[in-house]
């Protein structure tokens, strides 16, 4: 994406662990907001600590978000059960993981061909999946 200027920006720690590459946020960044008037002519004005600031606007859309994919579950339906569950980062309060809807991630194997050479590349996404698609009696994340 190209702008002429960055209202939203961010960055990435990266660490290397023997052959392994970890992608990360800083603790303290907020790339999990939402953005909030971005596509606005002029760049959003940090209001201070009011309602309508828009780091309160953002805070607020992201727990909507969050909360949304809760409310929308039918009660008394069984749980979908992900191939790979949230497991690996899994807190260790397992009661209330309990009480939410099934969490998944997925592991997608990258391949580059380079002439003869095929390059693969493993990539574990920490991306949920927070919905089921119900195609011909099966059911598919």
């Amino acid at each position: 994406m190209c702008c002429t200027r960055s209202v939203y920006s961010w960055d990435i720690v990266i660490h290397r662990v023997g052959s392994k590459l970890f992608f990360d946020r800083r603790p303290t960044s907020d790339l999990d907001y939402p953005t909030v008037s971005e596509t606005a002519i002029e760049p959003p004005q940090e209001e201070g600590n009011t309602i309508n600031s828009p780091r309160n606007l953002a805070i607020e859309a992201m727990y909507i978000n969050r909360n949304f994919s809760q409310q929308v579950l039918k009660m008394g339906e069984e749980k979908f059960s992900f191939d790979h569950p949230n497991t690996p980062f899994a807190e260790d309060d397992a009661s209330e993981a309990s009480n939410i809807a099934s969490v998944g991630y997925r592991q997608v194997e990258l391949r580059t061909l380079k002439s003869h050479l095929c390059v693969c590349v493993h990539l574990l996404a920490r991306e949920h999946q927070i919905s089921v698609w119900v195609c011909r009696s099966k059911r598919q994340p």
